[in-house]
């Protein structure tokens, strides 16, 4: 976060997030922590929210950080929600936000049934944006 985190910057994380990353992102950085919902009101995981968010940002400069899987949830986005959410960062970047992604792998290698089996890192290197 030293690298890339300012005062007054913005922080995108779910709701369900590692307690430390307030503690890094904002008490050590001063920056805003938005947080939005990845499981819908029957506790299934949606993307509905992070897109809503990210179409509805208006600021120079978003940081996104994606943990998958999710810690405590240990939820892993499918191969369709990963390319929903690339989409949308994308969408993002292309109308000239400065979107700085940390992809937190810190579990990666669990893998159950049918979830996305790489790093959301690497469909993001397809993004064809100098914004991200």
């Amino acid at each position: 976060a030293d690298l890339f985190v300012d005062t007054d910057d913005t922080v995108l994380l779910p709701t369900h997030n590692w307690g430390n990353y307030k503690l890094v992102f904002s008490t050590r950085h001063g920056a805003h922590i938005n947080t939005y919902s990845i499981f819908d009101d029957s506790g299934h995981f949606t993307t509905s929210e992070l897109v809503k968010t990210l179409k509805e940002y208006k600021k120079d400069k978003v940081i996104i950080i994606l943990n998958n899987p999710n810690n405590p949830t240990g939820y892993t986005p499918n191969k369709k929600e990963v390319n929903t959410i690339v989409n949308a960062i994308e969408e993002l970047a292309n109308k000239g936000t400065k979107v700085v992604t940390v992809v937190d792998d810190a579990y990666y290698g669990l893998f159950y049934e049918e979830v996305y089996q790489q790093s959301i890192f690497t469909a993001l290197t397809q993004v064809k944006s100098s914004n991200l």
